[in-house]
């Protein structure tokens, strides 16, 4: 079994995957949408609620793909919920400062990275415990092997995002934008004692995360392919496009081409700017994946779904959309599906945003 939910999370991502046997699956957490999001009908609060109160309080991973408000809000509410404080994650994996200095040949929410590092360590909590880590910075090579990770359950992790010149992009960026906050980037106390002033958290103010392809924040994406039981799930955070096709290359390369795949969670909320058509032709989905409410930025973008209807090859796609919005419903219309060849798919509890 392997299985990927996509939670409300607004215009942001929160995604909770299961995989291994049925009636005690291993899981995920990847993002944890905005902060405003947290508490919603559907939302991350209350799914980790209800595992909790069935007794279903420990995670194989926790993975926060980049600094962005709208994927890291969530899980820095989270760390400080009393209420779920039995929710536990045998490993973390967040690009921190001292992981960018460590990584350079080194945004936008440089400063909720900071809150983020200084919770993690303040509370001690396991983070890149993983072997093939050892607390270094998770990072795709130029050259050579893709890295791959090996987790409990028999499950499978290959890296495509990010790069080392992706994480430098974002390490100058991360320094103005502390700085600029008041404070030192990798200053612990000054960033707990930031964090502590705020009676509720919320990003500072003028931060709601970038919507430019170009964004630094959004090239230092951690994506990777889950492989569990020879089927796979595509995570692709907010990744540039040209990373994500050169690194798709070289998983071809050593795997198969067309990359089969059970599920594509499409960049960027389903950016036209984050995909291109040989992103497109180098997979083969079932499902494309749209996490997306249509607020503040108009995800997901027709261009982009016209876009994958024009390059995918097989069986007829379909599309499944976490937000009943504006700019998804079109795309339920019977007489366009059957026109255009598709399906789409609302889960249960899907509701009107934007």
């Amino acid at each position: 079994m392997l299985h990927l939910e996509m939670l409300s999370a607004a215009h942001g991502d929160a995604l909770l995957i299961e995989y291994g046997p049925v009636d005690a699956p291993y899981r995920i957490l990847i993002d944890g949408g905005p902060y405003f999001a947290y508490d919603d009908p559907g939302g991350l609060r209350e799914r980790l609620k209800a595992l909790q109160d069935s007794g279903a309080t420990t995670f194989q991973l926790l993975v926060i793909t980049h600094v962005d408000t709208d994927h890291i809000d969530g899980i820095i509410r989270l760390l400080q919920d009393p209420e779920l404080a039995e929710i536990r994650f045998n490993d973390i994996w967040f690009n921190d400062w001292k992981h960018l200095e460590a990584a350079t040949a080194g945004i936008l929410a440089g400063v909720q990275g900071e809150f983020l590092g200084a919770l993690l360590e303040h509370r001690d909590l396991p983070w890149k415990n993983h072997p093939n880590l050892s607390g270094n910075p998770i990072v795709v090579p130029d050259t050579g092997p893709l890295p791959v990770f090996n987790l409990n359950g028999d499950a499978t992790i290959t890296l495509l995002s990010p790069g080392l010149a992706q994480l430098d992009n974002l390490k100058k960026n991360w320094r103005q934008s502390v700085r600029h906050a008041g404070f030192t980037p990798g200053d612990r106390a000054a960033a707990l004692a930031e964090l502590e002033q705020r009676a509720r958290y919320g990003p500072p103010p003028g931060v709601l995360g970038g919507t430019e392809d170009d964004s630094p924040a959004n090239g230092s994406s951690i994506a990777f392919i889950l492989e569990h039981g020879g089927e796979r799930l595509l995570l692709a955070g907010d990744a540039w496009p040209t990373l994500l096709e050169k690194s798709l290359v070289r998983y071809a390369q050593e795997h198969e081409s067309p990359i089969k795949v059970l599920d594509f969670k499409l960049p960027h909320h389903g950016s036209f700017s984050n995909l291109n058509k040989n992103i497109i032709k180098a997979l083969r989905p079932d499902r494309y994946l749209v996490s997306s409410s249509s607020q503040y930025y108009g995800h997901p973008d027709a261009d982009a779904i016209e876009l994958i209807l024009k390059h995918h090859e097989g069986d007829a796609p379909t599309f499944v959309f976490n937000y009943l919005s504006p700019k998804t419903a079109p795309w339920a219309d019977a007489t366009r599906q059957q026109e255009l060849g598709y399906t789409v798919s609302f889960p249960t509890g899907a509701r009107w945003g934007g």
